[in-house]
């Protein structure tokens, strides 16, 4: 779900809001892969949209990603307003495991709106071997450092049984 676009070759952003992404199942969600995303974006001056995962198992891995955000690089040009990133949310009645290089979940901001929040809530929570949970303020974009006054968001981590941070070493 994005909030701006490029029309006719220009970049074109407004103050449109990001819609919300909700994906529910009784067995499993996998997210998985370098070209698999779950995400919100918002490049204009409206708040990305919020995502919600739930589901027995969740599984973000491989360079799969799942992020909400605001601003970025778009039709080759930076794109920065003073939207939000949005939040996301992650439950589980079993486990949520973030594994593997550039497996992200993540929120973000490059200009004046704020970070979103990310919540993850699980018997247990697994983010290892590379993978990454990070709500972020600033950064580089296109090759440029991007820095507003936006926060990074909140990320409370709950589980029941265990919560596991491994280094991928």
């Amino acid at each position: 779900s994005e909030s701006g676009g490029v029309l006719g070759g220009a970049v074109a952003v407004g103050t449109g809001r990001g819609g919300n992404v909700t994906i529910s199942a009784a067995n499993a969600i996998t997210v998985s892969d370098p070209e698999s995303a779950v995400s919100t974006t918002t490049f204009g001056n409206g708040a990305g949209g919020d995502i919600s995962l739930s589901a027995k198992q969740v599984n973000v891995q491989n360079g799969g990603r799942v992020t909400s955000e605001s601003g970025g690089v778009l039709g080759g040009a930076v794109a920065v307003g003073t939207g939000s990133g949005g939040v996301v949310s992650i439950s589980a009645s079993d486990t949520i495991t973030v594994s593997g290089q550039n497996s992200t979940v993540s929120t973000s901001t490059f200009g004046d709106g704020a970070a979103g929040d990310i919540s993850l809530d699980a018997n247990q929570v697994n983010v290892q071997n590379g993978g990454r949970v990070a709500s972020e303020s600033g950064g580089v974009l296109g090759g440029a450092v991007a820095v507003g006054t936006g926060s990074g968001g909140n990320v409370p981590i709950s589980a029941a049984d265990a919560i596991t941070v491994s280094d991928p070493r």
